[in-house]
């Protein structure tokens, strides 16, 4: 599918005109300039015609910011894999030394992407007064407005003319509908973008080793054995503002968070990363009680093991803080890799896969109910007030996740916990669902009166 890139100076409004198009607020918006780093990528429809629309992060002076050389290099290298690019230029402050240098950028890819220039912030302005970046040499510019969305429709009919003109030069992905999400996740700092970058195969990710330089998910599409994979690198979750401050801890942080979050809902599958040094922490307990409840399969990858002595020995470790830290997902596999070197990378992939097909796996109804008479036998549902609970019958009522509905004679109110929590891994013991939430829902089956 065709990509199509929006580039230009910081704070232009390029996240804005995003969010236009796209619908929504899926990308951050802020007025101070370098909120948006690694940029968004969304499937976008228009005129019956599909492209993949980057928001990039705003290529400044190198020297502008700490994160500025690495988010103009990011910046290009995505105006030069895309197929049509749009540069957002502001009509308000006119044409800028940075405006031709970045023109000059796009004229110096060894084979440039044919490009748009919008004048954004032109509402209440002259058309005339776009007219300047005429000199930039890429063409007619057009005056759009991305707050209010006066001449973005246009804009759009400019880009799928393009795009239908010079045709579809990447791969159709046939399959991009169905491809899996994979969420990867974690606290802050623990090495999310090197593995997205390493994944990817190139720098899609801008990796620091300043905690928050992720801020909007990241996404990139690969394919692994064939399957069609939609790799999320998100912001590193951390504790809300509002419960403990943290030092620079801004709007945009907490925005980053929020579709942090948001990504693991969306997700299929998720990749919880841990230091493989300092082991799992509270704050990853509190992530792995995220990803449960959005019903992602998870697999656990101890990262930065290239720095670890006593191999042998710390696995065991491991092994035994990830059951009891991670205690929410003591289920999911765990994997050993360096994100930096590459070490057990490859081998992410079998694990991963393994818990998508658990994720989808399903219990025929006549060998489920044999189960649960089994089970109920070994250890008996007991109730609140005394009565006796009897185990009618249950159905898997769905997959991916596993989800079952079990029929009993009281009110599920009534039934211990302790007896749900028993169901529960008792199915996995069965049926292994190894790295799956299994959702289970009592239901009190009444009888009814015949009518006389």
């Amino acid at each position: 599918m065709q990509r199509v890139a929006l580039f230009g100076q910081p704070n232009v409004g390029k996240s804005t005109l995003f969010n236009r198009i796209v619908g929504g607020r899926p990308a951050i918006v802020h007025s101070r300039p370098g909120s948006t780093r690694d940029g968004r990528l969304e499937t976008v429809t228009w005129r019956a015609i599909p492209f993949r629309l980057h928001d990039t992060g705003g290529a400044g002076a190198p020297d502008a910011g700490p994160f500025a050389a690495a988010i103009r290099e990011l910046s290009e290298r995505t105006a030069s894999r895309s197929d049509l690019v749009i540069l957002v230029v502001d009509a308000r402050a006119g044409l800028t030394p940075g405006d031709r240098d970045l023109a000059e950028a796009l004229r110096r890819q060894p084979d440039p992407p044919p490009v748009l220039v919008a004048a954004n912030k032109a509402e209440g302005i002259h058309e005339a007064a776009a007219a300047e970046f005429h000199l930039l040499g890429l063409g007619d510019p057009l005056p759009i407005s991305a707050e209010h969305g006066l001449g973005v429709a246009d804009l759009l009919d400019q880009v799928v003319e393009i795009l239908n003109r010079q045709g579809d030069s990447r791969e159709a992905d046939a399959n991009d509908a169905e491809a899996v999400r994979v969420a990867i996740v974690g606290r802050a700092n623990v090495g999310k973008s090197t593995l997205l970058n390493r994944l990817a195969g190139f720098e899609r990710s801008i990796v620091s080793p300043v905690a928050g330089t992720t801020r909007d998910p990241v996404d990139e599409r690969i394919a692994v054995e064939g399957r069609p994979l939609v790799l999320v690198d998100t912001a590193g979750i951390r504790r809300s503002a509002r419960r403990r401050p943290i030092e620079g801890f801004e709007e945009a942080d907490r925005v980053a968070v929020l579709l942090a979050r948001r990504a693991i809902a969306r997700a299929d599958l998720s990749l919880l990363l841990v230091d493989a040094v300092s082991g799992p922490t509270a704050r990853d307990a509190a992530i792995a009680r995220l990803v449960e409840d959005a019903g992602c399969g998870v697999v656990v990858l101890a990262n930065r093991w290239d720095l670890v002595t006593g191999r042998a020995a710390r696995w065991e470790e491991l092994r035994r803080e990830a059951r009891e830290r991670l205690r929410h997902i003591a289920h999911a596999p765990l994997h050993r890799i360096s994100a930096l070197t590459g070490q057990g990378v490859a081998g992410i992939w079998k694990p991963l896969f393994g818990v998508e097909r658990e994720r989808r796996r399903r219990i025929p109804t006549p060998e489920l109910n044999r189960f649960l008479a089994a089970a109920a036998a070994r250890f008996a549902p007991r109730s609140r007030r005394g009565r006796e609970v009897k185990v009618l019958y249950g159905v898997q009522a769905g997959s991916a996740p596993p989800r079952f509905r079990i029929f009993v004679n009281v009110p599920p109110r009534d039934v211990l916990s302790s007896w749900p929590r028993y169901l529960r891994g008792a199915l996995r013991r069965e049926y292994g669902f190894r790295g799956a939430p299994v959702r289970l829902t009592l239901v009190e089956r009444t009888r009814r009166r015949r009518n006389r």
